[in-house]
């Protein structure tokens, strides 16, 4: 089994590991369970912090830590809806990463997800 704790020392879920292949699938799961997107989500293992495609292979124990958005500047705004308008899904997700709130407007007033749906 693989144990999320959050930072309050309280265990949040336990997980058998065969049901997850990676980092990226276990924050998917805990964003349904806690509410915060997978951008959001740290996972550390004995203090370091674990990367989306590392493989979950041993029953451990995981720290969840849920970051706020960080702050973005009209560039950084502009740069993620241009990113969604073109389609570059590893920028993309580079910038989520940040974590950057996507819901933010750029200069023109356009929101990432108003683009997607243009698309």
């Amino acid at each position: 089994m693989l144990r999320v704790w959050l930072a309050s020392g309280a265990l949040l879920v336990s997980v058998p590991v065969e049901e997850l292949s990676d980092v990226k699938s276990l924050k998917r799961n805990l964003q349904l369970l806690c509410k915060v997107p997978r951008f959001r989500q740290r996972l550390l293992h004995q203090g370091v912090a674990l990367d989306d495609k590392e493989r979950l292979e041993l029953p451990t124990d995981v720290h969840l830590v849920m970051l706020p958005f960080a702050s973005a500047t009209e560039e950084q705004r502009d740069e993620l809806v241009n990113a969604v308008e073109q389609n570059r899904l590893p920028q993309i997700e580079e910038i989520l990463q940040r974590p950057q709130d996507p819901s933010l407007t750029d200069t023109l007033g356009r929101t990432p997800l108003g683009m997607a749906s243009d698309g």
